[in-house]
């Protein structure tokens, strides 16, 4: 599917917008303090979250919020291309997808495919690494969950038996042994990484408000050799590099809570668990703290319908060779 990228830049009286695509740029600007559109996006996502809330007011945040952002370059965006939306500061915690059109009453995820960048660069730099990891006929995947966890450290986490079960449905998908509880280790984990087109981790994930640099993942030896011991500060090294030798894997998914967007960072944007890993085209994470058993659902339903999806295309190759 050919692409189109729509870039933000959040600036003290407007917001600019580009729409990039192989043909040209087009440009727009909406003129709205900064102030205000953080106080937009808050109170849609405090309506979005609560108990108790009020459809028609949540389209109508979610319709005043398109109008700004996604109404000026509504125009130069096609329907038939890929969108890649790249946020500035606080728009990367709005939700596009649940945004909804004035002109149409539609929400933005129903008339387009969606994902999201950090920037322009790490989009085409992960698309050529996506290019060159070509999805085989028989898709290899490493499947953890419920991993064992520093129970001392982490007193106030319960064990997640839904992300066991998570876990247990999924590896069946692809005909594999999930690697659950104090089965998860280090070593394990280091051992089938190399070799897996596919990795899905359903766990605890916590954040360490002390350092906002730094983020504590319950199966903690578990992540040190998934990101080579590194911390995030490290990764901002240029010191840190992760090539395609020694990372495979053509999708990662961290199936926990707030492994997206953390906290926003003045000269390096908004920042989570998924900045840690460099070198992997394509990862599915969250931006809020998600509910086990219906997360354990979703994440169900993904891996059966991408294997539907990989299997109808597998199929169409085979025909044409």
């Amino acid at each position: 599917m050919k692409t189109q990228l729509l870039e933000y830049a959040v600036l003290d009286d407007k917001v600019v917008m580009w729409v990039m695509t192989r043909d040209g740029l087009k440009s727009a600007h909406t003129t709205i303090v900064h102030n205000e559109l953080d106080k937009k996006i808050s109170d849609y996502l405090h309506a979005l979250t609560r108990a108790a809330n009020n459809n028609e007011q949540i389209v109508g945040q979610a319709k005043a919020l398109s109008d700004v952002l996604l109404g000026p370059v509504e125009q130069y965006l096609d329907k038939q291309r890929l969108l890649c939306i790249v946020p500035d500061k606080t728009l990367s915690f709005l939700p596009f997808a649940a945004l909804v059109s004035s002109s149409s009453g539609r929400h933005l995820i129903e008339d387009y495919t969606i994902q999201f960048a950090p920037s322009a660069t790490i989009f085409i730099k992960t698309s050529q690494q996506a290019a060159q990891l070509r999805a085989n006929k028989s898709e290899q995947a490493l499947v953890v969950g419920n991993p064992y966890f520093d129970r001392e450290q982490f007193q106030g986490l319960q064990d997640l038996p839904d992300a066991r079960r998570e876990a247990e449905t999924i590896a069946q998908l692809y005909a594999t042994k999930p690697l659950l509880g104090d089965e998860a280790t280090s070593q394990a984990v280091k051992r089938l990484l190399n070799k897996v087109d596919v990795v899905h981790l359903a766990t605890h994930a916590v954040p360490d408000e002390r350092s906002p640099l730094y983020r504590n993942c319950c199966c903690r030896r578990m992540v040190s050799t998934m990101t080579g011991r590194i911390t995030r500060r490290r990764a901002f090294s240029r010191r840190v590099r992760f090539t395609r030798r020694s990372l495979v894997a053509r999708l990662v998914i961290l199936s926990a809570c707030q492994t997206g967007i953390e906290r926003a960072y003045r000269g390096e944007g908004a920042i989570g668990l998924a900045a840690f890993y460099r070198g992997w085209p394509l990862v599915v994470a969250s931006l809020w703290p998600v509910e086990s058993n219906s997360t354990a659902d979703l994440m169900i339903s993904f891996h059966k319908y991408r294997k539907r999806i990989t299997f109808r295309r597998s199929k169409r190759c085979d025909a044409r060779s």
